[in-house]
């Protein structure tokens, strides 16, 4: 059975794959149902992809955005190589009876006994992801007895970057049961999926990096490496806990509650200028050259501009490489 659509249409299973990630870390993970301007976006460019992909009718070119058209090209470009000329199916509805769920894989094409299972993700991506395509292929292999290897593969197209991993049918179904163990007897953890979680205001964990926030030995922390490291995760999340408290406390001030010492005020945005209609306009006192040294050049819409009309990676002189920035980043353990 097959249903086609975006993600914000389509219904969502309370126990579809793509909580697994968060479930996998944290037996009491609640995800938000809450949607941003990242999850848009990527929304957005899964629904390019399925429509390049399939070569549908309804595809627009002229109407999407030419960096999330790249994204979508890119990921297509990939799964071409991957399937290799493979029949594949875009947008597949799988379902499991036990344990009960359903979810929406963004590609699945089949290879002898092997079964491919392709997700597309934006942003950096976690080490934990690879659990929500073991439960697509659990879903698949729980029908079909003759499928005995799974094929799972990522493609970051921020990033442009594919992951793939491969599993056993005994290693699908032992990771499935590992989850639904965890989920029984777990409790919670802290991870990546603490950003999204209902949970996280009243959280045991969350108070726990409060606490151990306050109580360290500031005098020596900076001295210590052991310490600082254990500190960068915690002041990371009590960060991301301020916005938290700035955004409640804007919301609380905009339904006219009175909040001593602050106040909420808008300030003008930035303006903005039609480059077009700017030249046309001042043609007649300025040179092109000047107009066009007033303009910003958005280089990651450049290079996805010259990746669609030629198929190639923009690069010339005229690009001048930024100063390099250093940045502290967490390696990752990725299962391979």
């Amino acid at each position: 059975r097959r249903i086609r659509g975006l993600s914000m249409t389509r219904p969502h299973h309370p126990f579809g794959c793509s909580k697994w990630p968060g479930l996998w870390v944290c037996a009491d993970y609640a995800p938000s149902s809450e949607s941003s301007e990242a999850a848009q976006r990527g929304t957005r460019i899964h629904d390019l992809f399925e429509k390049l992909g399939t070569e549908s009718e309804e595809l627009d070119l002229e109407a999407a955005d030419v960096t999330e058209l790249a994204n979508a090209q890119w990921a297509v470009d990939q799964l071409d190589e991957i399937s290799e000329g493979a029949s594949v199916d875009y947008e597949e509805y799988l379902e499991s009876d036990e344990p009960e769920y359903f979810g929406y894989a963004d590609a699945v094409f089949q290879e002898g006994s092997t079964i491919h299972v392709v997700d597309c993700k934006s942003g950096q991506g976690n080490d934990y992801q690879w659990v929500q395509l073991v439960g697509y292929a659990y879903a698949i292999m729980s029908k079909d007895p003759e499928i005995d290897k799974a094929a799972c593969h990522f493609l970051y197209w921020d990033r442009r970057q594919v992951t793939s991993y491969f599993f056993s049918r005994a290693e699908v179904y032992y990771t499935v049961l590992q989850l639904m163990n965890h989920i029984a007897f777990g409790g919670r953890a802290k991870g990546p999926q603490c950003n999204w979680c209902t949970r996280y205001d009243s959280c045991e964990e969350v108070q726990h990096r409060l606490k151990r926030a306050w109580m360290t030995d500031w005098d020596h922390a900076f001295d210590d490496i052991e310490m600082l490291k254990e500190l960068k995760p915690d002041l990371d999340f009590i960060a991301g806990m301020k916005k938290r408290v700035d955004a409640a406390l804007k919301e609380k001030i905009d339904s006219g509650a009175g909040v001593e010492g602050y106040q909420v005020y808008t300030r003008p945005g930035a303006s903005k200028v039609d480059p077009n209609a700017a030249w046309e306009a001042l043609k007649g006192s300025y040179t092109i050259n000047d107009i066009l040294d007033c303009c910003k050049v958005d280089l990651s819409k450049l290079k996805a501009l010259h990746e669609i009309r030629t198929g190639e990676e923009l690069a010339g002189d005229y690009i001048t490489p930024g100063k390099p920035i250093t940045v502290l980043r967490k390696t990752k353990n990725e299962k391979v």
